[in-house]
């Protein structure tokens, strides 16, 4: 499926569409002004390819996924109307470790026989 996307996935890092709008997300590590010109031409893109030709009516919000603040790329995103959005990663391991400890207490079994395939 992948393929018959390639005008767009090629680049985008994410396309999600939720509550009638399409999201273009490009993530970075670290901020960069470069990701805001790649973020202008995912959007010019989906409109040009014809699979996404069903959300071309849907309006679109470009969002840069980051790790960090670059206070003039915040407010430079801010003019172009593009939404800024920093995570903490520290905060997402330990949420999955978290999540990772309780499967092991509620299914002990399935998790074993998961290691044994990896172990295998």
């Amino acid at each position: 499926m992948a393929k018959m996307y390639r005008v767009l996935l090629r680049w985008a890092d994410a396309i999600v569409y939720r509550d009638g709008i399409v999201y273009i997300i490009e993530a970075k590590l670290r901020p960069s002004p470069s990701a805001i010109g790649q973020l202008e031409m995912y959007k010019d893109l989906f409109y040009r390819t014809p699979e996404f030709s069903q959300f071309h009516s849907c309006p679109t919000e470009l969002v840069f996924l980051t790790t960090r603040y670059d206070w003039e790329l915040v407010e430079f995103c801010s003019k172009k109307g593009i939404k800024y959005v920093v995570v903490d990663i520290d905060k997402i391991v330990e949420e999955e470790k978290k999540r990772l400890r309780e499967f092991i207490e509620t299914d002990s079994k399935e998790y074993e026989e998961f290691l044994d395939l990896l172990r295998s």
